[in-house]
């Protein structure tokens, strides 16, 4: 069974409850029952950061990495490296690619055995 909290005069049935309407995590939630200061749920102030990846800006890495479907630590190291035109892409198996009539496994495989830049591959070859 579950205990409702009353918060600013609003009773949620549950701790899952406040975590939704608030947008934090039910162990928060927990946290703050326990310490007496649940009435400052959902007043933090946080440091978001914008990032734009790939021409959509979002307004916090936290956001970015939910609709990317990475964590954000993913999301920082990405800007940390540079690298945020390949993040939340599904990086599966290699796709296989035909460069002058010859099937190769992978564009990396094609870059290799002709000695041009996976970038000149790709503008070469069927995929």
């Amino acid at each position: 069974m579950t205990n409702p909290v009353k918060i600013n005069g609003v009773e949620y049935p549950s701790q899952s409850a406040v975590a939704r309407a608030f947008g934090v995590s039910t162990s928060h939630v927990f946290r703050l029952l326990e310490q007496g200061k649940i009435e400052t749920v959902g007043t933090a102030i946080t440091n978001n950061k914008p990032v734009t990846v790939r021409g959509v800006e979002y307004p916090s890495y936290r956001q970015a990495a939910r609709d990317l479907n990475v964590t954000q630590s993913v999301i920082s190291q990405a800007v940390k490296n540079n690298w945020l035109k390949g993040v939340g892409l599904n990086h599966t198996k290699p796709v296989p690619v035909t460069l002058y009539g010859v099937e190769y496994r992978s564009l990396r495989a094609a870059s290799i055995a002709t000695g041009h830049s996976i970038r000149t591959v790709k503008k070469k070859c069927k995929i």
